[in-house]
């Protein structure tokens, strides 16, 4: 992966969105969906619980190496939904998603048509070989998307991660040859 400038951060446009750099601007939208604690139920993070934490998080994922990381925003109107990050390992030619999308969006479509754009992006523009993506065993509805996305069900990690207590996650994977 080469050396990007801000400027050149890529936007991904789907049918439905547009994924765009996280500006600090995007701040006040984004702790409207952070705060929502249903939204982190089945993530490893905890529900916002003021602006500040929002603006510490963009400020923190501005210059982040080897990591592109999306405002996913409404084409019409430019409002912003989610997140999805990727994280790259150049070395193994593999990228990592990660996702979430606010809670006034869910049971829509939109999180796979996020998810297609980005793999669509780490193949044909990244060069990657692999991309994965992983989620809590409570969080089916994650697992959906990803089969949606013709990813492949590798397996359970046991005691995974740790958010309060420790969860089993579910990773799935697409290789280029798979598309």
């Amino acid at each position: 992966m080469n050396e990007m400038k801000k400027q050149d951060f890529p936007v991904l446009k789907s049918k439905r969105l547009i994924l765009r750099q996280c500006l600090i601007s995007d701040a006040d939208e984004l702790f409207n969906l952070a705060k929502d604690p249903k939204l982190t139920v089945n993530l490893s993070w905890e529900n916002h619980k003021n602006i500040n934490e929002t603006c510490d998080f963009i400020e923190s994922i501005q210059n982040t190496e080897n990591k592109f990381i999306w405002a996913i925003c409404n084409k019409n109107n430019n409002k912003i939904m989610g997140i999805i990050d990727l994280r790259i390992s150049i070395k193994n030619s593999m990228g990592e998603m990660g996702y979430w999308i606010g809670v006034p969006y869910w049971n829509k479509g939109y999180m796979t048509e996020v998810v297609k754009s980005v793999i669509k992006f780490a193949f044909d523009v990244l060069n990657l070989n692999r991309i994965q993506a992983l989620h809590f065993l409570s969080n089916p509805a994650s697992g959906r998307v990803m089969e949606k996305c013709n990813m492949v069900f590798e397996g359970i990690l046991r005691e995974y991660l740790f958010h309060k207590v420790y969860h089993d996650c579910k990773i799935y994977s697409i290789l280029r040859k798979d598309r």
